[in-house]
């Protein structure tokens, strides 16, 4: 959309280009995340803004895994999904972390590198003592 805007600008002026260009830059940087798993749990976000959040506590976690995703197949599509058994934030096809809370739901995400995540999860809720 960023570049139908910038092309449109000639031909059709400023009044119908510049929200294009801006929804379109808006797109491109809510499909960027930003991904932190560590003890406070899993926390997703859009990489240019601190909302909207997921965040899943370490305290509500039972296991951490690394799965391939395909966004169609296994979410319907790409963007935040909601399924009975799942919820997801797909923004690719490929490795995903996968966290299932303590009542047997799962939260995916598409990220590189999802198995050090898991790793990390799982080592920590080894570590952490149920109350």
């Amino acid at each position: 959309m960023a570049a139908v805007g910038c092309v449109l600008l000639p031909p059709v002026g400023w009044a119908v280009a510049v929200p294009l260009l801006l929804l379109g830059l808006l797109v491109l940087g809510a499909s960027r995340l930003q991904v932190t798993a560590g003890p406070r749990g899993l926390t997703v976000s859009p990489a240019v803004a601190p909302w909207p959040r997921t965040r899943v506590p370490l305290a509500e976690m039972d296991l951490a895994v690394s799965r391939d995703i395909r966004p169609a197949a296994d979410f319907g599509g790409w963007g935040y999904r909601i399924r009975p058994d799942a919820t997801g934030v797909v923004v690719r096809s490929g490795e995903a972390l996968v966290v299932r809370h303590t009542g047997g739901r799962e939260f995916a995400v598409t990220v590189d590198d999802s198995a050090t995540a898991a790793a990390l999860l799982n080592s920590l809720l080894r570590t952490t003592v149920r109350h």
